[in-house]
């Protein structure tokens, strides 16, 4: 089994990736969340006021 130090970095990366995209996607979905929340909010107001 000598191919275990060769898998070793491209586990790694692996990992990084990971840890990337829960790094970024967490953070913009949560902003998406917020934005959606306060649009649906903003919206619900506006018609309140045009009636």
């Amino acid at each position: 089994m000598k191919s275990a130090s060769k898998k070793y970095p491209g586990r790694l990366i692996g990992w990084l990736v990971m840890i990337f995209l829960i790094v970024v996607i967490v953070p913009v979905g949560t902003v998406m969340f917020v934005i959606s929340g306060l649009w649906s909010a903003l919206d619900r107001i506006l018609l309140k006021f045009n009636r």
